[in-house]
């Protein structure tokens, strides 16, 4: 009977420690550390109990496992015992009323009760270490498990946004290369539709008399819809953006019925508008709507339409500012090619009234002093004088000549640049002493008349400050025509200069013969260029491009 009450309270313990280590529900599985804790602590009291009885009642113990086994294999570890603790203490109760056992025996079960507790509490408490330490694992594991998918995420978003950066990089350079601003309307419709994959995308200009967005280009809607749709600020999606300058990403998900409808009347799954903000000031907005896989659009393809949109309005304001600059540089060049136009007609004029009246005065003077000479008879002293002045009328005609041909380039007009290049470098030869030569290749140009008379005026401005300045004993012309363009260079062996200085000089003074030649170059739609070095002497090299007449 007391091997039967030993059993029992092996069951009652058993159970009791079971649920105070591993708290779980009867009909749960049960782990092995439980079952290993369980049945190392029966398997040492019941050694100790056969070798105290020398082997008898071993049928008991045999039937205590047993039953044990098959409970906890048929059900779980806590039915099992569970169930043992329940036959026990029936049999042990009916027994004990019936059979009263010795004293000694009860001592006997109480130390062994008592050894039990020990060995048993000592295996459950090291399956609860190895459970809590292995527990800490698992939820370290789980912790690492979910850092390495959070780093896994984040690595992807980088590589989506280092996508994203490339692409509007890649955008942007394509972009910059267009100045016509319809060519760059239609290129980033395109590229838009491109990237986000979406049916349809349209970019809207804002008409800030009539309040008011229309469609300027667009990429998958019908013309009748391109041409007909106006917004006004505040309506629909476009106008929401346009009102509150932030990008709108819209989706199922998007309350609001004024949107809901829209999605409706639209047949709008998803879509998103970014607006296009140039100077802080609104110009318009870019919408993009339903992908072609019918997705819903995503909030890094938001971020990602919002930057395009940045980018295209810098790319916007560029253009705008190129066309302002190109509009005042054709203003500039009309306003020079007026007043050139203006000195031209002056030196025309000049050119006349020196004609007319210094000319025919010093002509009528000379054929005044041949008359006079008729009269003086033998007075040597007299006719010596009168020759003398004869000199000088002739020499200040000649010089009224000269001008007048500088002021009034009859050989331009008559025979064209290169021929009356020649003329005037053989002329001015004479006049100077120095040597000058010329040498073309090509045939002649055939150029406008102010291209030729800018020409012209540039070789003259070059020659005279070679006269006066570079000291040289040598000038040579050289003209080149072809492969669409006219070089023309002018060199000399003069003491040189130091170029930047004196075109500093230039700028700050009333001598304008650089700048004046420059401009006359860009009126030409030429350039020119001017090389020169202190003991290196000068190079004027002009380019012209040649059209087709």
């Amino acid at each position: 009977p007391w091997v039967l009450g030993l059993m029992a309270v092996m069951a009652a313990y058993n159970l009791l420690v079971h649920f105070g280590v591993f708290p779980f529900k009867l009909v749960q599985v049960e782990s092995p550390g439980a079952i290993y804790a369980t049945v190392l602590g029966d398997i040492v009291l019941v050694t100790v109990l056969i070798l105290l009885t020398g082997g008898a009642y071993s049928q008991f113990y045999f039937l205590y496992f047993l039953i044990l086994l098959l409970v906890a294999v048929a059900f779980t570890l806590p039915v099992a015992l569970a169930f043992t603790l329940l036959i026990s203490t029936i049999y042990f109760t009916i027994y004990s009323l019936r059979h009263p056992f010795p004293m000694e025996w009860l001592n006997v079960s109480l130390g062994l009760i008592l050894a039990w507790f020990a060995v048993t509490l000592a295996g459950y408490y090291l399956v609860g270490e190895i459970r809590r330490e292995s527990e800490s694992r698992r939820v370290a594991y789980e912790d690492l498990k979910d850092h390495h998918e959070e780093v896994e995420r984040l690595y992807q978003r980088l590589e989506r946004a280092l996508t994203d950066l490339s692409t509007i990089y890649k955008l942007s350079k394509q972009m910059v290369a267009k100045t016509n601003p319809r060519e760059l309307l239609d290129m980033a419709v395109r590229m838009c539709g491109e990237v986000l994959r979406a049916e349809s995308v349209s970019i809207m200009l804002l008409d800030k008399d009539k309040g008011e967005l229309a469609i300027e280009a667009a990429q998958g809607l019908k013309e009748e819809l391109v041409k007909n749709t106006q917004v006004k600020i505040d309506e629909r999606v476009a106008g929401w953006v346009a009102r509150h300058g932030k990008p709108l990403l819209l989706d199922q998900n998007l309350g609001g019925m004024k949107f809901k409808k829209f999605r409706k009347r639209e047949s709008v799954r998803s879509s998103l508008c970014a607006p296009l903000i140039m100077d802080g000031e609104l110009i318009g907005v870019l919408n993009v709507t339903n992908k072609k896989s019918g997705e819903e659009f995503t909030k890094d393809e938001l971020e990602l339409l919002a930057s395009f949109a940045e980018h295209l309005a810098v790319v916007l304001q560029r253009n705008v500012l190129l066309s302002e600059l190109e509009k005042s540089r054709r203003i500039q060049e009309r306003l020079t090619e007026k007043i050139i136009e203006a000195q031209e007609e002056e030196r025309k004029r000049i050119a006349l009234a020196i004609h007319d009246s210094v000319v025919q005065l010093i002509a009528s003077a000379l054929l005044r002093l041949d008359a006079c000479e008729a009269y003086l008879g033998g007075d040597d002293k007299a006719r010596e004088e009168l020759y003398k002045a004869k000199e000088v009328l002739d020499d200040s005609l000649g010089e009224m000549r000269g001008l007048i041909s500088n002021l009034r380039p009859v050989l331009l007009n008559d025979l064209g640049l290169i021929p009356a290049l020649r003329k005037t470098m053989e002329e001015w030869g004479k006049e100077t002493g120095i040597a000058a030569g010329i040498t073309t290749r090509g045939t002649q140009p055939d150029l406008p008349k102010s291209v030729e008379t800018a020409l012209f005026r540039i070789i003259q401005e070059t020659l005279t400050n070679v006269k006066n300045h570079a000291q040289a004993t040598r000038v040579d012309l050289e003209i080149r025509a072809g492969n669409g363009r006219l070089e023309i260079k002018v060199k000399d062996n003069g003491v040189g200069f130091d170029r930047e200085k004196v075109i500093a000089k230039s700028l700050t003074s009333k001598n304008i013969g650089f700048e004046s030649m420059q401009e006359r170059a860009k009126m030409c739609g030429g350039s020119l260029e001017i090389n020169s070095a202190p003991g290196k002497g000068t190079e004027i090299k002009i380019v012209v491009p040649l059209q087709e007449r």
